[in-house]
């Protein structure tokens, strides 16, 4: 096609006026055409078989791409809900170990406070008292028990309850306290009262 224009354009050379015509330059574009219909039209008659089939092939190859794709996908979803099921199941498993660990250890403590003698039971409620009292006044009834309760009373008591009520006992009761709170909880303390003469 351009060596057709090239030519026409070639001609311009040769026509006397500055104008040219545009009819030769029409008739070279509709011949271009009229051959490139007549190879199209050729080509059409010579394979229809081939046409059809390549035209069926390309649908078929579409439909195909796109079943693929929806089943890729199908199968990433998949995989997305087994691994959140299966996160599902693990946390679950970790929340029923915890229940069931707190569980045992709830039961473990409350065995311990099952065989506990019913003393303790009472020096525990005693310690309860004492902490609950103005430390003077507790510390003047503390110098009247037996040593043996006012170490098992104190040993249950809150520290700073203890200390308070020690200060305010007399210097040998309270040194008689502190050193039976030293010994070891097996060692039974020194029986007998913590009083003293001053």
């Amino acid at each position: 096609m351009k060596q057709v224009i090239d030519r026409l354009s070639g001609l311009r050379r040769y026509v006397p006026s500055k104008r040219i015509t545009f009819l030769p330059l029409m008739a070279a574009a509709a011949a271009t055409t009229a051959l490139t219909h007549a190879l199209a039209v050729g080509a059409a008659e010579t394979k229809p078989a081939e046409i059809e089939a390549e035209a069926s092939s390309v649908a078929e190859n579409r439909m195909s791409a796109a079943i693929r794709g929806d089943l890729e996908k199908r199968d990433v979803d998949a995989a997305q809900q087994a691994r959140a099921l299966k996160l599902r199941e693990r946390s679950l498993a970790a929340a029923e170990k915890r229940i069931s660990d707190a569980a045992a250890t709830e039961e473990q403590a409350e065995e311990p406070a099952a065989e506990e003698d019913p003393q303790a039971a009472q020096y525990d409620s005693l310690a309860r008292i004492y902490q609950t009292m103005k430390p003077k006044k507790a510390a003047a009834v503390f110098e009247q028990l037996d040593l043996t309760v006012q170490v098992e009373v104190s040993r249950r008591m809150r520290e700073r309850s203890v200390a308070l009520v020690i200060a305010n006992m007399g210097p040998k009761q309270a040194a008689a306290l502190t050193m039976a709170l030293a010994q070891p909880a097996g060692v039974p303390a020194a029986s007998g009262t913590a009083k003293g003469k001053g």
